[in-house]
């Protein structure tokens, strides 16, 4: 598309957007009357900085006032966050944007070939989680023609019966974290099977090595397609078949910044700060992600596409839980979805059978919240771990200044 028909578009969105905000978002329209702001003074992207930047922190402490009046016009649902600089934000996303999310998604893979209708496998917890389903390997569902497997299993002794029911299924694609897809291709590799052969492998979530790229091409003789994205959907950037990352203009509006707010320069780190075009049941105007990337530099991709580049995307980080039965479990942040009453929670692997599950309480936590979490992390661990709560009053983050969920002291 041509990059000036694209600028048209996200001027069109913002100029929507923050007049729709100044009406109907407490928050905005107190921030904009204390800056004697207009939304006509909201026009283009660079007009954005006479705003400051939205932290965690004030989302948090203003998540009722950044949610619209007319909210209820978009049927709004609630998210929690995946909190990987700190406590879980909640989030209201309306139902167009929820739709364009999985169009988001249809539209990217169609850059590998992927057609509605195609088969492809998914790696993800939370299917096996719902349905009670922790002894079972795989589940289908028809209505996306996708084999869901479960990441819980992924030991030697189970990686052939995968392979047999993938045989059967005959995908041409797989969607998984980065960490998941390099623990079962290895496990694959491990046990001499190569003969899954698919069209493309799709990431995110986390960050994507080149260990894990470079493992994938051997095991599945196919490319792979990285993106990054939030839950706070404000920035979309997609890899291509050349392996360009590439800013997805009609989603969003990135923003990359130094430490005193100003753009860096092509080829310098900077913190992604971006405002999400399409949320209208609560938008976020310069939203502070606290993950960082590299601006490449502007010249054309030889995938033809006309979008600006990035490269050197840093992100979420995670270790893997080496269980005594030998499997390494990934994903375990989410049993912290069961409970409420707590502000930040870290699950830590001391020993190959202990784990200590590190929790900062809410003013709500009860004694329930806490078995509630070892008991959906048991379902995953299985009963050969020692699990144990222990209360604290802060959890340190990465030296990035990143937060693990899970981390392991036996790597």
């Amino acid at each position: 598309m041509d990059p000036q028909v694209l600028r048209d578009y996200q001027e069109e969105r913002l100029a929507s957007l923050t007049d729709h905000a100044y009406r109907n978002v407490p928050y905005y329209r107190s921030l904009f009357d204390s800056l004697r702001l207009k939304p006509s003074d909201i026009r283009r992207p660079e007009d954005l900085n006479k705003l400051p930047i939205l932290t965690k922190d004030k989302v948090r402490t203003h998540f009722k006032d950044l949610q619209a009046l007319n909210a209820w016009r978009y049927f709004p649902r609630k998210y929690r966050t995946s909190g990987s600089t700190g406590p879980p934000l909640d989030i209201c996303h309306d139902r167009r944007s929820n739709i364009l999310e999985f169009a988001t998604y249809w539209w990217h893979w169609r850059w590998a070939g992927y057609r509605l209708g195609d088969r492809f496998l998914a790696i993800r917890n939370r299917v096996f989680e719902h349905r009670g389903g922790e002894r079972r390997l795989w589940h289908f569902d028809p209505r996306l023609r996708c084999l869901y497997l479960s990441p819980s299993k992924f030991n030697p002794k189970e990686v052939e019966l995968y392979a047999e029911q993938i045989r059967k299924f005959k995908p041409d694609f797989l969607k998984a974290r980065p960490l998941r897809l390099y623990l079962f291709a290895n496990a694959l590799k491990e046990k001499g099977i190569t003969d899954l052969r698919l069209k493309g492998v799709f990431t995110g979530g986390h960050n994507l090595l080149e260990r894990d790229v470079r493992l994938a091409k051997e095991v599945f003789q196919c490319r792979v397609y990285d993106h990054y994205g939030l839950m706070e959907r404000v920035a979309d950037i997609r890899q291509c078949e050349i392996g360009a990352y590439h800013v997805n203009q009609a989603y969003g509006i990135v923003e990359v910044l130094d430490p005193k707010g100003n753009s860096v320069s092509e080829g310098q780190k900077g913190k992604i700060i971006a405002t999400g075009l399409h949320n209208w049941a609560m938008p976020l105007l310069r939203y502070e992600t606290t993950d960082s990337c590299v601006p490449a530099p502007s010249t054309a991709c030889s995938c033809r596409r006309r979008l600006p580049q990035v490269h050197s995307i840093y992100g979420f980080v995670e270790d893997p839980v080496t269980t005594p039965d030998g499997r390494r479990i990934t994903g375990l942040d989410s049993v912290f979805n069961v409970a409420w009453g707590i502000k930040m929670g870290q699950i830590v692997q001391t020993k190959r059978d202990k784990i200590e599950v590190r929790l900062v309480k809410d003013t709500s936590y009860e004694e329930e919240d806490g078995k509630a979490i070892l008991e959906a992390l048991r379902v995953r661990t299985g009963d050969g771990m020692e699990l144990e709560i222990a209360l604290v009053d802060h959890i340190e983050p990465t030296e990035e200044g990143k937060f693990k969920w899970v981390r392991s002291e036996i790597i």
